[in-house]
């Protein structure tokens, strides 16, 4: 990547990085693999500072759910509410739990799609509805999508397949990350980028460690 100052106008995208994924799976899938897929640089009004965007998507796999976490550079991003861009806080010592940072692929996976939390079916949930926690100490994130199971989820992207339990048979709810070559987006991670003139004179290789 070239050092080079277009790298902070606004619509900017950097290159970042493939991620192996741990998925709890029916079925193996060795080139399954999670994609954190560069960082989209925005002018948000709220906020004076920029705005970065990372989507998140799956491939080549079929599964039950993913887990997964990553840690990023508070040196250069924080975790920001994806709406207005102002940073996530939270007392010393505590975990975020609502998700602000998240914003949910609704194209692909509709509100509710996920259990959250508490595995509650919330008809206008004000967070997106995922299991995870932030750590703002540490700088990392937890994040995990398994799709409901206590109702039927109108996606292209979740199928409910029969499965022979102990004493019953079920509908097991699986993510379809395999139906094209891409994968499925689950969404993007909103970051307040607090260093954006250091942020763009990173090498190529000292960006894959920005979030990894």
């Amino acid at each position: 990547m070239k050092r080079n100052k277009k790298l902070l106008t606004i619509g900017a995208v950097f290159a970042f990085i493939l991620m192996s994924v741990a998925v709890f799976a029916a079925q193996q899938a060795t080139n399954a693999t999670l994609t954190f897929s560069g960082i989209h640089i925005v002018k948000n009004q709220s906020s004076s500072s920029p705005q970065g965007f990372i989507d998140i998507s799956l491939r080549n796999i079929e599964t039950p759910g993913i887990s997964f976490c990553f840690e990023y550079d508070k040196r250069y991003i924080q975790l920001s509410d994806a709406d207005t861009n102002q940073p996530i806080a939270v007392p010393t010592g505590a975990e975020d739990h609502d998700h602000k940072y998240f914003k949910q692929n609704t194209d692909a996976f509709p509100i509710n799609s996920f259990v959250d939390d508490n595995n509650i079916f919330n008809p206008d949930p004000v967070h997106p509805m995922v299991i995870g926690a932030a750590n703002l100490d540490r700088s990392c994130v937890i994040m995990t999508f398994i799709p409901r199971s206590d109702y039927m989820v109108n996606s292209e992207y979740i199928e409910y397949k029969n499965v022979d339990g102990d004493s019953v048979s079920y509908d097991q709810p699986v993510i379809l990350a395999n139906k094209t070559q891409d994968g499925v987006s689950f969404g993007q991670i909103s970051f307040n980028v607090v260093d954006p003139v250091g942020l763009a004179r990173l090498s190529e290789d000292e960006l894959k460690d920005v979030v990894k």
